[in-house]
């Protein structure tokens, strides 16, 4: 139950898409503070003054929050925003990816369905299944910054936190969308006898619904979710989404929570352009992953930049779809799911990673794509969780090595010690002073 809604009441979808003018979104502005006490004094006044903030979003991650302009380029900032220690930008709209030339999803036709069981195609490709008698992923954590889940999904029974909807916050985390569904069947589907099976059946995704029903969402609601991620201590964040700008407030909030351990997987765009990587998949702090196509190659919708860490299925890729159904979509959306999928697999099997090991580790295994360059590589999710295995053992080998390497020289020492204590001491002859004859 959520507020007294249950969480498996199916929510309502059109079954034919509806094509209407959607209104504008209006303009907004993130303002941050370097100072917290500066911030708290001002949000007190801000709260306190609704006409002058209305529809006021918090920002307690950055120090900042979001409030929207009248004036959509360069506004004048109110009177109450000139202090010294302001940094004000905008608070641009993020879409989800799809590829160039074709509908969104949420515009795609319901009317495909296949309910054929077993393990897709990407899963096998990458190796899952064969890794699943170490890891399916159990105890780990996955948020999913997207449009929702299905709760109601069979596939996906079992697999679900609560999450949070920033969007509506006072409902559960629906997916009115579809997109953030099809995400998490591929990272945690387990309905192997009657539906699919996910990367890591044994996982559990929270959804973090911060883009609305047309796939579109503030990068303040983004910041909120990666907010509510650090609270809840989640371990992995899926973020298939991506944006031509650089934010500044975005990168602050990334920081934070690559700071406080969460591995951050993130979309590369499908641009499909050279030398060229989406934000925040452009950070370093994150897992920057590009799609191949079903002949090994980089997919032609993906961006390529040597920035990519790593590549995975994105075409034609099939998972679970609102009414329990199931869709074929492409796009490097679906392949960061697959990443994120195999990272959890790796966390489950061997513990907490830093981001830069579980980057080498994914580089290092994976299978060199078809007439890609030599950097250019697709995960291999056995071989990942077999490497992450074997070093977590040399480590432990290693270690106990040297413990008792310093053990054996603590003993050694001691011994020496209480040898030199037992020995017992020579006596000694008196020293006769000699005289001289006179």
């Amino acid at each position: 139950m959520w507020g007294g809604i249950p969480l498996n009441r199916k929510p309502f979808f059109p079954a034919v898409p509806v094509y209407h003018k959607e209104a504008m979104a209006p303009p907004r502005r993130i303002v941050r503070l370097s100072e917290y006490h500066t911030y708290e004094r001002m949000l007190n006044v801000l709260n306190a003054v609704r006409d002058v903030a209305p529809n006021l979003k918090p920002l307690p991650l950055i120090q900042g929050f979001s409030i929207p302009l009248t004036e959509p380029v360069s506004p004048s900032v109110p009177e109450l925003f000139k202090q010294p220690d302001l940094v004000v930008e905008d608070d641009p709209v993020v879409r989800l990816s799809f590829i160039p030339g074709m509908l969104p999803v949420f515009f795609a036709s319901p009317t495909y369905s296949e309910r054929k069981p077993g393990i897709p195609y990407g899963v096998r490709w990458i190796g899952a299944d064969k890794v699943w008698k170490h890891s399916k992923g159990a105890h780990v954590k996955i948020a999913v910054i997207d449009t929702g889940a299905d709760y109601s999904h069979p596939d996906l029974a079992n697999r679900l936190g609560l999450g949070i909807n920033l969007v509506q916050p006072l409902l559960p985390p629906y997916d009115d969308n579809g997109h953030g569904t099809h995400i998490t069947g591929t990272i945690v589907a387990s309905n192997r006898k009657d539906g699919i099976v996910g990367v890591a059946p044994e996982a559990v995704v929270y959804p973090v619904k911060s883009f609305d029903h047309k796939g579109t969402a503030y990068v303040s609601d983004i910041i909120r979710g990666l907010e509510w991620c650090i609270d809840n201590k989640m371990d992995i964040i899926n973020m298939s989404f991506g944006m031509h700008r650089h934010s500044p407030a975005l990168y602050e909030a990334i920081m934070r929570a690559h700071r406080s351990g969460i591995i951050i997987v993130a979309s590369s765009g499908n641009d499909g352009k050279q030398a060229s990587v989406d934000y925040p998949a452009r950070f370093r702090q994150t897992v920057s992953v590009g799609a191949s196509n079903l002949k090994h190659a980089v997919a032609a919708f993906s961006n390529r930049s040597p920035d990519i860490d790593i590549y995975a299925p994105g075409e034609k890729v099939k998972s679970t779809w609102p009414h329990g159904q199931y869709r074929k979509m492409s796009g490097t959306s679906m392949a960061t799911a697959h990443v994120s999928g195999t990272i959890a697999l790796m966390l489950s099997a061997c513990g907490k990673m830093p981001v830069h090991r579980i980057k080498k580790i994914l580089q290092t295994t994976g299978r060199p794509l078809v007439s890609g360059h030599h950097q250019e590589r697709e995960i291999n999710a056995y071989r990942a969780v077999r490497k992450a295995m074997a070093l977590q053992a040399a480590a432990k080998r290693k270690g106990k090595k040297k413990s008792g390497a310093n053990g054996a020289q603590n003993a050694q020492s001691s011994s020496k010690r209480r040898r030199r204590q037992t020995k017992p001491r020579q006596k000694t002859r008196p020293k006769l002073r000699k005289h001289r004859n006179t």
